[in-house]
């Protein structure tokens, strides 16, 4: 195993390099939730079809306003 030489080798990565991991990993993990949360709705409607297309389209909002919406919409009434 061979070691780079020079100082750079030994700096942490630039911020926009952690921003950018941290936003995509967060998008990432909105749309795992919602595609599970989307799939274990039993629903054969077109809006649950278009919701589907919403999250993956919207790689962000998408996600977020299907867990808001979707949990509002499916919680029973009291």
């Amino acid at each position: 195993m061979t070691v780079p030489d020079g100082p750079a080798s030994l700096l942490p990565p630039a911020t926009y390099d952690v921003v950018w991991t941290l936003v995509v990993g967060g998008a990432l993990v909105l749309a795992v939730l919602a595609l599970v949360g989307w799939g274990r709705r039993r629903d054969a409607s077109l809006t649950h079809l278009l919701w589907f297309f919403g999250i993956l389209a919207f790689p962000i909002a998408g996600p977020v306003v299907y867990l808001v919406v979707a949990r509002h919409s499916s919680a029973p009434e009291r």
